[in-house]
């Protein structure tokens, strides 16, 4: 289904910008 696709692709992104954030956390955190 479509409906499937979107859920997917909506849970991917949320996860990656997710992870994104955390990293330039740690990055900034570091210094």
């Amino acid at each position: 289904d479509a409906a499937g696709i979107v859920v997917v692709i909506a849970m991917a992104v949320t996860v990656l910008d997710h992870m994104n954030a955390v990293q330039e956390e740690e990055d900034s955190d570091d210094g």
